[in-house]
């Protein structure tokens, strides 16, 4: 039995988180040019490039596929879906959960702003977001596409034993890490799963993202316990866990 992650999506998504992206590179070129805050720009760059990288493989390999790509009515090719999505699902999430870590860490009134800033706002996008699609679908469903993900194939589990392998030994024979450090690892592995939790239950709630079974005759709904039993500890366990990675990148750059 082969499971997909799949979500509806339109014309517009794309566009939608190229503009995030800029939005929040501009929001944190702004707090690095007045002094604000230094580290978020490079906690972005750093684990957005990590994540399009990512993205770009995956791409490549044809576990995901993004076709007929367009942002603000003009066609793109890759790579640069694989930026857009690489830097709103791999700098965002831990540029939200890294100011988590601060805030629990440190009791950074700054950090703490800026993550229930995030949740709040993300929450709120990704709420009315899945509405509008969810009446699009049951009004007019030819103006939607839905993309599909193949879950726990080889080449992705591979790629992200590879990479968590490496982390694991950045982990384990780092003798400098501090006790408080792997406390901050703790928060930003949790930041993650809430922030994810934020973005994902409304899709799921609302129909918009959900998992699918590949049968012969295509593909159907899997049944409401397999929804839960695969969505949430996928999301949870192997989704976030690429976030290790970008901890480690995090803490070996020293931001």
């Amino acid at each position: 039995m082969v499971y997909y992650m799949a979500r509806y999506s339109t014309q517009l998504m794309l566009s939608f988180e190229f503009i995030v992206d800029l939005c929040v590179l501009l929001l944190l070129v702004y707090f690095n040019v007045m002094g604000i805050e230094r580290n978020s720009l490079w906690v972005f760059l750093v684990t957005g490039g990590f994540h399009s990288v990512i993205e770009a493989i995956i791409a490549l390999t044809g576990v995901r596929k993004i076709e007929n790509a367009r942002i603000l009515n003009r066609s793109i090719s890759f790579p640069l879906p694989a930026l857009i999505v690489g830097f709103f699902e791999g700098g965002i999430i831990s540029l939200a959960a890294f100011h988590f870590a601060r805030a629990i860490t440190y009791y950074d009134s700054f950090s703490i702003w800026l993550f229930n800033c995030f949740c709040i706002i993300f929450g709120l996008l990704t709420l009315i977001g899945s509405v509008i699609i969810r009446k699009q679908r049951d009004s007019n469903p030819t103006h939607l596409q839905i993309t599909r993900r193949k879950l726990f194939t080889p080449g992705s589990v591979c790629l992200l034993l590879i990479f968590f392998l490496i982390a694991c030994g950045y982990l384990l024979f780092n003798w400098s890490i501090s006790p408080q450090a792997w406390k901050s690892l703790l928060y930003f592995f949790t930041g993650v799963v809430i922030f994810l939790a934020v973005m994902i239950i409304p899709l799921h709630c609302l129909g918009i993202r959900f998992i699918e079974i590949r049968t012969t005759d295509g593909y159907v709904r899997a049944s409401p316990f397999e929804q839960i039993a695969i969505m949430y500890p996928f999301n949870t366990i192997l989704e976030a866990g690429w976030f290790v990675c970008n901890w480690v990148l995090i803490h070996a750059l020293k931001l």
